[in-house]
C-alpha cells in the first residue's frame, strides 16, 4: 500500500509514468518510451520487458499513462521517442503470422453489433486459425446463455467477456490487457485469472502477458 501511495503521489505531481527494466529478445519490450500531449508528459522514458512465462502488472492511478503505453504497443499511437516491440518488431511491422500470436483487450473496444456471439467467435477463430474454443471460459462467463444473441443486444459486461474470450482464442504468445476485469463479476474474474495463470505456466510456448490495472489486489 505504501508503494502504491508513493507511485500515486509521483504520478499526481508530475503526471508521468516511469518504469525501468532490461529489454527482452522475445515477448514484449519497451525502451525509453516518451509521449507528450501539449504540456502534459504522459510517458517519460518508460522501459520494461515482459518475457514468455511471465505476467507483468502495470499499476498506476488514472492519468498515469498506462493506456497510452498500451496503445503505442499495438500501433494506435506513435511515440515521440523510444521503441516498443512485440515478438521482436513494432506491431505495425509484424507479419500476419506473428499478429496471429498476439491477443489484445483495450479499455474501450467496439464489437460488431449485428453479428451473433457464435458468429463473431467463429470469425475470430478463422482469423487466428484456431480449431478450438475456450469452452471453459465461455461457460464460466455464462456466454453460452447468449450464444445466439446479437452482440448489440448484450450488456456491457457480456460484451467485455466476449472481448476477453476472443483475445484468448488463438492461445496467444503475447497478451496485452487494459483493465480487463473492470466490469466482471467475482466468479468471472476468478475464471479469467485462472486462465492467465495457465497461459503463463504451460510448458509449451508460455505466454508473455502485460496487464494494466488500477486494482492493487489484481496486480
Amino acid at each position: 500500500a505504501a508503494a502504491f501511495r508513493e507511485r500515486a503521489a509521483v504520478a499526481e505531481e508530475g503526471s508521468r509514468l516511469r518504469v525501468s527494466g532490461p529489454s527482452a529478445a522475445s515477448g514484449l519490450a519497451v525502451e525509453g518510451l516518451r509521449k507528450r500531449y501539449g504540456d502534459h508528459q504522459a510517458l517519460d522514458g518508460v522501459s520494461l520487458d515482459c518475457r514468455p512465462g511471465t505476467l507483468t502488472s502495470l499499476l498506476g492511478p488514472n492519468g498515469a499513462g498506462k493506456t497510452t503505453l498500451l496503445e503505442i504497443l499495438v500501433g494506435l499511437r506513435k511515440p515521440d521517442a523510444g521503441r516498443a516491440e512485440i515478438l521482436g518488431a513494432p506491431f505495425a511491422g509484424l507479419p500476419l503470422e506473428h499478429r496471429r500470436r498476439v491477443g489484445i483487450v483495450l479499455q474501450t473496444q467496439s464489437l460488431p453489433p449485428l453479428l451473433r456471439t457464435d458468429e463473431y467467435l467463429a470469425m475470430v477463430r478463422k482469423a487466428y486459425r484456431s480449431p478450438d474454443l475456450p469452452t471453459g471460459l465461455i461457460e464460466a462467463f455464462s456466454l453460452d446463455a447468449a450464444w445466439k444473441k446479437r452482440i448489440g443486444q448484450l450488456s456491457g459486461g457480456q460484451q467485455r467477456k466476449l472481448a476477453l474470450v476472443a483475445a484468448l482464442v488463438g492461445e496467444p504468445a503475447v497478451l496485452i490487457l487494459d483493465e480487463p476485469t473492470a466490469s466482471l463479476d467475482p466468479f468471472s474474474r476468478l475464471a479469467f485469472w485462472t486462465e492467465l495463470r495457465r497461459l503463463c505456466d504451460r510448458t509449451a510456448a508460455p505466454s508473455a502477458i502485460l496487464l494494466a490495472t488500477l486494482d492493487m489486489a489484481e496486480a
